[in-house]
């Protein structure tokens, strides 16, 4: 029970904690959200290296992009999730942590499923044509030698080397997400059908992209209209109050006194 509830009861002649100055909630400086637009995603793809991690990297790339799905998931999604005649990515394992020898759930500990793209589909079939893991158990984006899991720092280490030979500003690899849910909410894709296909189990995290969104309420039209009518209104005053000012302009200026009244003797 709280000490004001004392006080209220008699159990306490005063709350000894009234003169004790909240503390302030900081401010979270507002930081720009870093992203790639489509263009720059084909620029990137183009520049990742025509070398036996580049086979896995440009599908790892463009899967990131269009779906969504965090590095951990990424890593850890099976050839068995992918399902292609329902055009679905189901997310149902993630590697927490970057720890690969650690399967768990997804970071919300719900699975999901995103949309698969035809873009995409196309890219992770060429992928597997390529690659010797194909089985259902096997990892989609796994090392193309060795089979296993790719080392998250390596990912993050080549994708900021992709970037530069690209010629493209800085980005974490984290960083796709928000090329997704930033182009869907351009799109005019709902936010909560953008929550759920990232995974967030917080919509306020959503929120991040409802500035991206289009306007509903048409505001620019609102504003521009509503500053026209209002020069309009102001032009129209201007010329009421110079007719019926000084008379200056109405006619009135130049008129003849009317005649005094006769005397009456």
């Amino acid at each position: 029970m709280g000490c004001s509830s004392s006080v209220k009861r008699g159990w306490a002649e005063d709350n000894p904690v009234a003169a004790v100055e909240r503390p302030k909630k900081a401010r979270r400086p507002e930081r720009r959200l870093r992203f790639l637009q489509p263009v720059e995603l084909d620029t990137l793809l183009r520049a990742v290296p025509e070398d036996e991690l580049g086979t896995v990297e440009r599908p790892l790339y463009l899967t990131a992009a269009m779906t969504g799905l965090r590095q951990s998931e990424l890593i850890a999604l099976p050839w068995l999730d992918i399902d292609w005649l329902a055009r679905r990515i189901r997310v149902a394992d993630n590697f927490p942590r970057g720890r690969v020898d650690e399967r768990d759930s997804p970071k919300s500990h719900e699975g999901r499923s995103v949309p698969l793209a035809d873009r995409v589909a196309a890219e992770l079939e060429r992928h597997f044509q390529r690659t010797h893991y194909r089985a259902d158990t096997d990892q989609v984006h796994c090392h193309p030698e060795t089979g296993r899991p790719l080392d998250p720092s390596k990912i993050g280490k080549r994708f900021k080397q992709a970037l530069g030979r690209a010629r493209l500003r800085q980005i974490t690899f984290h960083e796709l997400r928000h090329t997704f849910g930033t182009q869907l909410a351009a799109a005019g894709v709902p936010l909560r059908t953008i929550q759920e296909w990232m995974g967030h189990a917080d919509a306020k995290t959503t929120e991040l992209y409802r500035h991206y969104a289009p306007d509903t309420t048409h505001g620019a039209d609102m504003v521009e209209g509503a500053f026209s009518l209002r020069s309009n209104s102001r032009s129209n005053l201007s010329e009421s109050e110079g007719i019926g000012g000084d008379g200056k302009g109405s006619g009135m200026g130049n008129a003849t006194p009317a005649d005094p009244p006769p005397s009456i003797s």
